[in-house]
């Protein structure tokens, strides 16, 4: 499977599909530039060829995201390393690899950054393990503080309280994914086991990613994704990735 789909589908999670968002614009624009290919002719997959699987393969790469309902636009960026696991042509193995990397995000209301690594056995099997701590600015009523989980936090209630200020808050996260390719389509599923923590007053604040209240002290979140994606080809060997 094709890198761009994990880095992709993952700024689209952050995004959009978590927090049950209308999708305005979600992609991916790749800075590395393209390796060899072969097409299997028999699932459609494209896979490298065992001439031209590289030992070690270092990618940077950047999407755009925008919601509307909760109104958002979010900037990405993707460093990672990757090797190579198998030599084998077959679409169940020429995928299989284990990486390394990190991520950084930007919005308005918040940044941020953190490091992951991910192993893949077979090419339909993805598992990644990272931490991902983040600075709220104290925009947008993000990282407000509540006093029950049952108290309302839309945006009119999050307004009214007028309680955000700036702050912390760290997510350590487990990831197994479901992944295909059928010919330019992408897609994926996977599930989100997350632990979050704060420095906010509490006892619960406002995490605007998940759109959710969490306890600062922990408290853990598991979340389901779904994506499709088109690879769109490029010049200079990039890809657009909208879905």
């Amino acid at each position: 499977m094709d890198f761009a789909i994990r880095t992709a589908k993952r700024r689209a999670r952050y995004q959009l599909i978590h927090l049950g968002r209308v999708l305005v614009l979600a992609g991916g624009l790749s800075a590395a530039p393209c390796l060899a290919e072969a097409q299997t002719g028999q699932s459609g997959i494209t896979s490298p060829t065992p001439d031209t699987v590289p030992t070690g393969v270092l990618e940077l790469r950047g999407q755009l995201g925008g919601s509307i309902n909760n109104l958002g636009v979010q900037q990405s960026f993707d460093l990672s390393w990757r090797r190579s696991l198998s030599a084998s042509p077959r679409p169940i193995l020429s995928e299989a690899h284990v990486a390394v990397g990190g991520s950084t995000a930007f919005t308005p209301a918040h940044v941020r950054g953190g490091v992951w690594v991910e192993l893949a056995p077979v090419s339909m099997f993805v598992v990644r393990v990272g931490a991902e701590p983040a600075h709220y600015f104290g925009t947008f009523d993000s990282l407000t503080s509540f006093d029950s989980r049952r108290d309302a936090f839309d945006t009119d209630s999050r307004r009214e309280r007028g309680g955000a200020v700036s702050g912390t808050a760290t997510r350590v996260y487990v990831t197994p994914t479901l992944q295909f390719r059928v010919g330019r389509l992408l897609g994926a599923t996977s599930a989100d086991l997350e632990w979050w923590s704060s420095d906010a007053a509490g006892p619960f604040f406002y995490e605007p990613t998940r759109d959710t209240l969490l306890d600062v002290s922990g408290d853990r979140l598991t979340t389901l994704t779904n994506a499709v994606l088109y690879e769109h080809p490029l010049a200079a060997g990039a890809r657009s990735l909208p879905g």
